[in-house]
């Protein structure tokens, strides 16, 4: 890393079992973007990322010429497994660093993201009720659990210009295009 430049980190967990913290000893992260979206400038020690998320975050050279700890610690069951990377200043010297993070860091709190260009959701042409539920061991939605079928997936059938053919007690249901749907779960 250069001192006195900015760069942009694009985090992502590419993970399925726990949420990664991620910190850099004795620097801080401005988050700029969340899942694809612009956010407000939100500066922070550390952020968790969950199974599946995306954050890009701006980190500035601004400390002496060294090397640092990049922290990513994965939290899976209750187990807390560390993992490190190495940010090094251009001209320090290749050794490990002797850095130590935050003691109390501020932590990215989700209900302080704000979209950078904050758009109302369109009115729905189409709402959907699906009632989840789990009375054995199996999980229904409406009344109705998933049964595997020898029938060519639905996905694979538009995608070959096939026809299929409804079964019953499958979920499918008719979109048209720019159609906006919500999907209410209770």
């Amino acid at each position: 890393m250069t001192q006195g430049t900015t760069y942009r980190l694009r985090l992502i967990n590419g993970g399925a079992i726990g949420d990664i913290v991620v910190s850099i000893d004795n620097h801080t992260m401005t988050v700029i973007e969340v899942e694809g979206t612009l956010v407000e400038a939100l500066e922070v020690d550390s952020l968790v990322i969950s199974a599946g998320q995306r954050y890009s975050a701006l980190v500035t050279a601004d400390q002496p010429i060294d090397n640092y700890w990049l922290r990513a610690t994965l939290n899976a069951d209750g187990v807390a497994i560390p993992g490190f990377g190495v940010l090094q200043y251009a001209g320090a010297a290749d050794q490990d660093p002797t850095s130590t993070p935050a003691a109390n860091g501020v932590f990215l709190d989700t209900d302080n993201l704000a979209p950078l260009d904050a758009q109302p959701a369109p009115e729905p042409d189409v709402s959907l009720l699906l009632n989840i539920t789990a009375p054995t061991a199996y999980f229904y939605i409406n009344g109705i659990t998933y049964e595997p079928t020898d029938l060519i997936p639905l996905l694979d059938a538009y995608l070959h210009g096939d026809s299929y053919t409804r079964q019953p007690g499958y979920h499918i249901v008719d979109l048209q295009k720019d159609q906006v749907s919500n999907f209410y779960t209770i």
